[in-house]
């Protein structure tokens, strides 16, 4: 199966999911990472939408911890990432997106860790995105790459083109239900 279709059928596969097991799910991924992100001061996290692991409650509670929070723009073909201090810092980009208001992109450098969306992921930490390369782009600029996903977005191969990067880590559910770390 070729990454487009793939592609298709993960977003299908993620879609099933009933809400009531992906809050589930959630509980389980917000419970680590808030535990897991407290030693680090500067964080890179996706803003999510639609079927994706749902990321507003983790970035709530780590402005309210003080952290510095960046969160990811597109600009031309590539992501920049901007301080946001609030979600009034954020507005509806033309995909249909949030993203900040903010016009100073910070170096990537300054990032301990990047929480990565997934459209899907392999167990060698490969990952499909939505298919534009826009993370592609900031991969091997960020320190630490963590990609966050359901259990339902696992797949045996996610074929590999020379640009793609692998994560760092992926956090994701097992199938009893339980934190699953590929590290």
């Amino acid at each position: 199966m070729d990454k487009k279709e793939l592609r298709k059928n993960l977003l299908l596969n993620r879609k099933k999911i009933p809400l009531d097991i992906r809050k589930k799910y959630q509980k389980e991924i917000d419970a680590y990472l808030i535990s897991f992100l407290m030693p680090y001061s500067h964080i890179g996290i996706y803003v999510s939408k639609e079927e994706e692991v749902d990321t507003h409650h983790l970035i709530s509670y780590l402005l309210k911890q003080g952290k510095h929070i960046y969160v990811p723009k597109v600009i031309h073909k590539t992501l920049s990432f901007h301080e946001i201090h609030s979600f009034d810092d954020l507005t509806v980009s033309s995909f249909g997106i949030l993203e900040p208001m903010d016009n100073n992109p910070i170096d990537l450098s300054i990032l301990d860790i990047n929480i990565i969306p997934l459209v899907g992921f392999d167990i060698h930490k490969n990952r499909i995105g939505y298919g534009k390369g826009y993370y592609d782009s900031i991969l091997k600029k960020s320190k630490y790459n963590i990609g966050i996903a359901y259990p339902e977005q696992e797949v045996k191969c996610i074929p590999v083109e020379p640009w793609d990067i692998p994560l760092d880590e992926v956090l994701t559910i097992s199938s009893k239900g339980q934190l699953r770390r590929l590290i």
